[in-house]
């Protein structure tokens, strides 16, 4: 593992906001979401994504 990553749909236009907060993030559809990652609500914002690696002890990449 060692990577942090988030996935995001094309219409939320969010690579920016994943790159600031040291996600590599990868582009689905929406139809392809599925079900998010353990503690990771889909409906997190990156900044709440980011709280929950903190909590769990894991670094964000620079």
């Amino acid at each position: 593992m060692g990577r942090n990553v988030v996935v995001i749909t094309p219409d939320a236009d969010l690579a920016a906001e994943a790159a600031r907060y040291g996600f590599e993030s990868h582009w689905i559809t929406p139809a392809d979401a599925g079900p998010a990652a353990t503690g990771v609500r889909r409906h997190d914002t990156l900044a709440q994504c980011a709280e929950f690696l903190t909590a769990a002890e894991r670094k964000l990449t620079p």
